[in-house]
């Protein structure tokens, strides 16, 4: 065969496969570019929906917003990832329809929507009580720009959205959560008390943002050591949480590696940093007193409390050698 039947023949293959390609996307009754589907879904306004519902193949998780922030509500009440799911909300209010691709339900398993696809999820949004969005999703359209979806009220017809529908939405209950342990504001914070296997350092806050050893005004912190330090309680993320600890299971809280306390606003806060997490995760373990669970942080957290507490010291602030000078 000579090279340019071989060129021939391989073309023909290739536009083979292109046409199959394009008749497993879209049936062949489809074939309307420009239709408007505008109206397929309701209209919504920005900011309007306060409350989201899920089914995946992981389970059912409802958030709700109150206020600004937002809660899940099931399948327990749990503070949620505000930022994720205003995220989401913001998707579902712009998403729209732009094509639809097929109308035989056995097709349905090949854009992953069928019953029992590891793809589907089922979306729900409200807005004042009023449902807005009502379908479900499937797998990510050919251009990895939208989503196949199914409507409730149109089970039959398989559409394309705008835009992808919220990746959080195929995810567990965990990832849904606010992964802060403690938010402080680091202007409320006056006292910082760090204990460990070489004592106790005992630091307040002085004018500004100068801070001392306590009872001890020679001795001055270095504010941008002293920052990583006050970073902990103003912005304290876990890695994984347990939120009923077993009481058999030893965590190291009664003898942990450091304890770090903190006043703000004439309150308290107190961190225990217990065992390392087995196996190489790079965690270990902490507690928020008066906080039931059980929180995996990253070490680096508690190597701000395990140092030598001359390490946070500033340089010896120098009187002035020939002292005030007099007013003539």
């Amino acid at each position: 065969m000579n090279r340019g039947r071989q060129l021939l023949v391989a073309l023909l293959v290739l536009g083979g496969l292109i046409g199959a390609t394009l008749l497993v996307w879209r049936d062949p009754f489809e074939k309307t570019p420009g239709k408007d589907f505008s109206g397929v879904l309701p209209a919504r306004s920005e900011g309007t929906i306060d409350r989201i519902a899920v089914t995946n193949k992981e389970g059912s998780i409802t958030a709700e917003k109150r206020g600004d922030t937002w809660w899940i509500t099931e399948p327990k009440e749990l503070p949620a990832d505000s930022g994720q799911l205003k995220a989401a909300a913001a998707t579902l209010e712009k998403i729209a329809v732009v094509d639809a691709v097929s109308k035989k339900p056995e097709r349905q398993e090949e854009y992953g929507l069928a019953k029992g696809s590891p793809e589907r999820m089922e979306v729900k949004a409200f807005a004042a009580g009023t449902a807005v969005v009502d379908l479900a999703a499937g797998k990510r359209s050919p251009d990895g720009q939208g989503t196949f979806i199914l409507l409730a009220k149109d089970p039959n017809t398989v559409y394309v959205t705008s835009e992808t529908v919220p990746f959080l939405f195929g995810r567990t209950v965990k990832e849904w959560r606010s992964k802060t342990i403690l938010d402080l504001r680091r202007e409320s914070i006056d006292r910082i008390q760090m204990t460990n296997s070489k004592g106790v350092l005992d630091l307040v806050k002085e004018t500004g943002d100068q801070w001392q050893k306590k009872d001890d005004p020679s001795w001055h912190a270095d504010n941008a050591r002293l920052g990583q330090v006050l970073d902990t309680f103003t912005r304290l993320p876990w890695v994984d949480v347990v939120d009923e600890p077993d009481p058999s299971t030893d965590y190291g809280f009664n003898a942990p590696q450091a304890k770090a306390a903190a006043t703000a606003e004439s309150k308290g806060y107190v961190l225990v940093f217990g065992k390392d997490v087995e196996g190489p995760t790079g965690n270990c373990w902490l507690k928020l007193d008066g906080d039931p669970k059980a929180y995996q942080v990253r070490k680096a957290i508690l190597d701000r409390f395990t140092r030598d507490f001359d390490y946070y010291r500033g340089e010896a602030v120098q009187p002035d050698a020939q002292g005030p000078k007099k007013e003539n």
